[in-house]
């Protein structure tokens, strides 16, 4: 229960420190790192409080987009946004489970860029060994 609080007053702090996209403390999108669909990114780490960037394209007519993280240690979490960088307070997912077992589901994403960032929770170490995979449902 106190980790819980002390956690959700960690990430109002931060989520007002970084509710602008154009924050100078956060990443950029010219900084996020092209992933592909199906293709697992492996021994991703961050430290606390750390902002990684990725991005994804997704075709029309993809019925589902999800993006997971899995494996290692710490606390990774997601954040998903279309064609704006994801801050602590403006995404279309997110998902802040304890550990690296998190995932997002956006059903029927318009077709663009989508960006995803990892946000590094753990208030003591991060996140390391960490796998991040996004897919896509297979057309009907």
């Amino acid at each position: 229960m106190f980790r819980t609080l002390v956690r959700s007053a960690a990430v109002m702090m931060l989520a007002l420190a970084a509710a602008c996209d154009d924050s100078p403390s956060g990443p950029s999108p010219s900084s996020a790192v092209t992933i592909m669909p199906g293709v697992a990114v492996t021994g991703l780490f961050g430290a606390p409080n750390s902002r990684k960037l990725y991005r994804i394209v997704v075709p029309a007519g993809t019925p589902i987009l999800t993006v997971e993280t899995s494996g290692g240690s710490g606390d990774a979490d997601i954040l998903v946004r279309r064609e704006r960088v994801p801050t602590l307070i403006e995404a279309d997912c997110d998902s802040f489970n304890d550990g690296n077992s998190d995932g997002c589901s956006i059903t029927s994403p318009v077709a663009g860029t989508f960006y995803i960032m990892l946000f590094g929770s753990d208030e003591d170490s991060g996140y390391s060994g960490v796998t991040l995979l996004a897919t896509f449902a297979p057309h009907g």
